[in-house]
């Protein structure tokens, strides 16, 4: 469900913070996550998941929001 991927989703957001690659220095991931409704089509359930991506991205990136 949403809760477990907003989980998981939180998790690898913060090991990749917490990496330091060697070609690149410090990078920072923001995800956004939709579940999928009983009436969605993929277009409309991408949709929802793009949304949520631009509201991490808004809020100051390095973020997690569904």
């Amino acid at each position: 469900g949403l809760d477990d991927g907003l989980t998981t989703a939180e998790k690898l957001r913060g090991q990749i913070a917490d990496t330091v690659f060697v070609d690149v220095g410090p990078v920072t991931v923001s995800v956004g996550a939709a579940e999928l409704r009983r009436d969605d089509t993929l277009d409309s359930w991408l949709a929802r998941a793009d949304e949520a991506l631009y509201r991490a991205k808004r809020s100051g990136r390095n973020a997690v929001r569904s």
